[in-house]
């Protein structure tokens, strides 16, 4: 989130001075949500309505008390079980880097959530997908704890499902 905000960073060696500050968040991917148009659809699949909890508040820059960078321990579980481990400080595109590069393509605004990328161990990568009733944990330390649980999937209704966006018309 941006507490400082000016048109545009300007490739600023520091564009995270402009950051309010941290909080977790889960970006889940609704992998089966393509299958039911049976394609590869990367907008169904991330952003679909109750997909991406965040929280469970906001830690500000302050609090955190590093500048550019912060190098803070994260972990996610399923159901107790450790999936992913990691530090921000091993982030392939360091916070400035990654922000500079957004300002320059979208306009960034007060109260924007930028999510930074996962680590290793994702579903996608492991075939280990969520379900339905899953708990999943995602943690940051110093930040704090996000807990969800997977709820079943929303039908597509047939009648949204046929045309050119959703599943192929019969020939």
């Amino acid at each position: 989130m941006r507490s400082n905000w000016s048109p545009w960073l300007l490739d600023e060696p520091h564009a995270s001075d402009c950051l309010l500050g941290y909080t977790v968040g889960n970006d889940i991917s609704a992998r089966d949500a393509g299958k039911q148009i049976g394609r590869l659809d990367l907008l169904t699949q991330k952003a679909m309505d109750r997909t991406t909890p965040v929280g469970p508040w906001i830690v500000t820059t302050d609090e955190v008390a590093v500048r550019g960078q912060p190098a803070l321990e994260m972990r996610l579980s399923v159901n107790d079980e450790l999936r992913q481990q990691d530090n921000t400080r091993q982030m392939i595109f360091p916070l400035d880097e990654l922000l500079n590069y957004l300002d320059a393509r979208i306009s960034l605004r007060p109260g924007d959530l930028v999510f930074t990328g996962s680590t290793h161990g994702v579903g996608l990568e492991s075939g280990r997908f969520l379900r339905p009733g899953d708990r999943v944990e995602a943690e940051i330390e110093g930040i704090g704890r996000l807990r969800n649980t997977i709820a079943a999937p929303r039908p597509l209704s047939p009648a949204r499902a046929v045309g050119r966006l959703g599943l192929p018309l019969d020939k």
